[in-house]
């Protein structure tokens, strides 16, 4: 199985573009992020043209609590999109969850956009906590998640993660921000853990 996720930024001008390099890559899942109303119905025609017969979205439901991004899950595998309800987070839009089926049973899957931390504060760890919540609970099925998390902030060789709650001195050493604990931690709850 190939699965492909794309944050698409909102563009509406090139979904055709984007569609036609998404799916030369010959994928059985697609996953975008920050697709609006005007580029969804694009997207939902262009993905269907090419064998994409089965499609979910948040972006209605983004555009009724008033905010313009929402994402989208197209697949050639049926699929079940699952209750927003089931993950504790705000901007309940910014998550995607579907149960596939698999030739051998059922994949539980998960597109997310986290929206960056420098210009919506604390909204963005109240959401990677959620996330976490929902995926530490053991399941009887394979789980993906995937998607744009805007984070880390970066990794060093070798693999460290710095976070967003983290700062490097000069020297290499990497420390937790005054009062950044949560945040830290936050962030790593799904990026490691």
């Amino acid at each position: 199985m190939r699965l492909i996720s794309w944050n698409v930024a909102g563009r509406v001008k090139r979904c055709e573009q984007q569609v036609g390099l998404i799916t030369s890559r010959a994928p059985d899942i697609i996953a975008l992020q920050e697709v609006t109303t005007k580029s969804y119905s694009q997207f939902e025609y262009l993905l269907k043209e090419h064998g994409f017969n089965h499609i979910i979205e948040s972006v209605q439901l983004g555009s009724e609590l008033g905010r313009r991004y929402g994402e989208l899950i197209a697949s050639r595998l049926p699929l079940n999109k699952l209750p927003a309800s089931d993950l504790k987070i705000p901007w309940s839009e910014r998550v995607l969850s579907a149960i596939i089926e698999v030739s051998n049973g059922h994949i539980e899957f998960h597109t997310v956009h986290i929206p960056p931390g420098s210009s919506n504060g604390w909204i963005k760890i109240d959401i990677f906590e959620g996330i976490y919540n929902r995926l530490a609970m053991t399941s009887d099925v394979p789980r993906i998640l995937c998607g744009d998390f805007n984070s880390p902030q970066f990794e060093k060789p070798g693999g460290t993660i710095v976070t967003w709650g983290q700062k490097e001195k000069p020297n290499g050493e990497v420390y937790i921000k005054r009062n950044h604990q949560r945040w830290d931690a936050g962030e790593r709850s799904v990026l490691k853990d």
